[in-house]
């Protein structure tokens, strides 16, 4: 039955992690102009878009629409139209939109909103959340379960019952433990107490006390060299997130999971599909040490490192380029899309 609950357990935390994750990946967070330049590989795809709201016009549904809204979304990349089923926000409104890239008429692209967004907008949070109603659970069923009989006999008694007489049910004479620190018998390894002669188990001689080893217990090793050591790994790995001024955000790939963010800081940092590579990729055509990213006077510089499949910044073979905002980086069948975002203090 141990076995039955926990494979159950295990079960439905797999489960609420497939979930949480198929929600995140049905509307993955996109820059506007990301979206506006791939209209024709994002149609009818669900996306996410941040910006200010402009232009701002309720609508009359005509016909068979229920479009009752139209404002522009605009962030630092471009802007793109939506159509809404509901009233439209107010005008300078910061707004998250969630919805369907769609054509239009005209060949323009817009963005129709989803009329009943996500309770919450963070489907990670659904994944902890029924991890901890999971837990929760066996906690719960763990503090209200009662003893099995086996266990409540073996509490209430030091050795078995012995039903001598219909009837009667006496208890076998409790035989005295031996001390943790007396002789061990060298033939069955059972401990004796520190005058005994013979062994109370196996009846063998024991060592005279000249000769008897005596039991030694081993000093615990000091956690004072790990409690150093986690410090200062978290003080490296804050120091290293207040140097992170740059992405590498996946949109095509072949080996890493599609949105993964890489960060970027001012360390030269190489990319391949090694195990000791800073970036790695498990991409086949991706060479072992493809290519490096280093910040040179203020600007990223990603040079190739003589890879067979080569790399192209925008659709063209480099050997070393400086990266600009959104530049697409192609190393094999894998694209990176190079994003600053600056430090915590603002500062690039």
């Amino acid at each position: 039955m141990k076995g039955i609950r926990a494979y159950v357990f295990f079960v439905m935390v797999a489960a609420i992690l497939a979930v949480g994750a198929a929600y995140g990946e049905q509307y993955p967070k996109f820059p506007i102009d990301y979206v506006t330049s791939r209209g024709d590989r994002l149609v009818n795809t669900g996306v996410t878009v941040e910006g200010i709201v402009s232009q701002s016009t309720v609508v009359e549904p005509k016909g068979m629409s229920n479009i009752r809204g139209e404002y522009v979304l605009t962030d630092d990349s471009g802007m793109i139209p939506v159509k809404s089923t509901t009233e439209p926000p107010a005008n300078g409104k910061r707004l998250t939109v969630r919805g369907l890239v769609r054509r239009g008429d005209t060949g323009a692209f817009f963005l129709l909103q989803e009329a009943s967004p996500p309770f919450w907008p963070y489907p990670g949070l659904y994944v902890v959340l029924g991890i901890l109603v999971v837990l929760a659970v066996v906690l719960v069923v763990l503090l209200t379960k009662k003893p099995s009989p086996k266990r409540q006999l073996a509490a209430a008694h030091v050795g078995p019952v012995v039903q001598t007489e219909p009837g009667i049910v006496t208890e076998p004479p409790i035989r005295p433990v031996p001390p943790a620190s007396g002789i061990r018998c060298p033939k069955c390894d059972a401990r004796n107490a520190a005058d005994a002669r013979f062994c109370e188990q196996c009846r063998a001689p024991l060592q005279s006390a000249a000769d008897r080893p005596r039991d030694t217990v081993a000093p615990r090793p000091s956690s004072l060299a790990q409690k150093r050591t986690a410090s200062v790994k978290a003080v490296e790995d804050e120091q290293k997130r207040e140097r992170t001024i740059a992405q590498l955000i996946a949109v095509e790939a072949d080996g890493v999971k599609y949105g993964t963010e890489f960060n970027l800081s001012r360390e030269r940092q190489k990319i391949g599909r090694s195990d000791d590579m800073d970036i790695q990729v498990q991409d086949e055509t991706v060479s072992r040490e493809h290519a490096a990213i280093s910040f040179d006077d203020g600007s990223f510089v990603i040079r190739d490192l003589g890879s067979s499949a080569g790399t192209r910044v925008n659709g063209q073979k480099v050997e070393s380029h400086i990266l600009a905002d959104n530049d697409e980086i192609q190393l094999g069948r894998t694209k990176l899309v190079f994003r600053t975002i600056g430090t915590r203090n603002g500062q690039a």
